[in-house]
């Protein structure tokens, strides 16, 4: 993405964009751009036939929220509307995305980074890492679930292997 600053959670004037190599990495062009506001810190994994995205985006507010989608690959556009996985509400309650996972059944789970002050009862604490599933043919993500126990684990990592999945904070 295109960042305004450097800090995670000030992308306001960011886009996040999808690109696309069809000759092994040689060249590279962009295919289109998250269908929010301000968005950036983008992850995505295959999906079927189609793409899961997830994201962080300002969408028209001061502080972030984590939103995910699914993009068709073969006609370059989204699938329905982007689904708020955890939205921030101030300053210092805001999330960001840092990674995403399709499961063997085809569940999708995102990792989600929490600002300085996320109210309860999901967060413990501040600058944490939070977990959301969405299991296949569901239309809604789970709450988010804390996977650190003290602060400063803000920035998960997962890996899918079959249905079981780790994550790193």
């Amino acid at each position: 993405s295109r960042y305004e600053d450097e800090e995670r959670t000030r992308g306001i004037g960011s886009d996040l964009e999808l690109w696309r190599s069809r000759d092994r990495g040689v060249s590279w062009h962009v295919v289109n751009s998250a269908p929010t506001t301000g968005d950036c810190d983008g992850a995505l994994v295959p999906d079927g036939d189609h793409l899961a995205v997830a994201w962080t985006a300002h969408n028209g507010k001061s502080w972030a929220s984590a939103f995910a989608q699914r993009y068709d690959v073969t006609q370059d556009a989204w699938i329905g509307e982007p689904m708020l996985l955890a939205g921030g509400t101030g300053p210092q309650d805001q999330y960001f995305v840092t990674d995403l996972e399709r499961t063997r059944a085809g569940a999708l789970v995102a990792a989600i980074g929490c600002h300085a002050s996320p109210p309860g009862p999901a967060w413990t604490c501040a600058w944490s890492t939070g977990l959301s599933w969405l299991s296949p043919g569901a239309a809604a993500w789970t709450p988010v679930a804390q996977a650190n126990v003290s602060s400063y684990g803000c920035c998960g990592n997962l890996a899918a292997r079959g249905e079981l999945v780790d994550v790193t904070y």
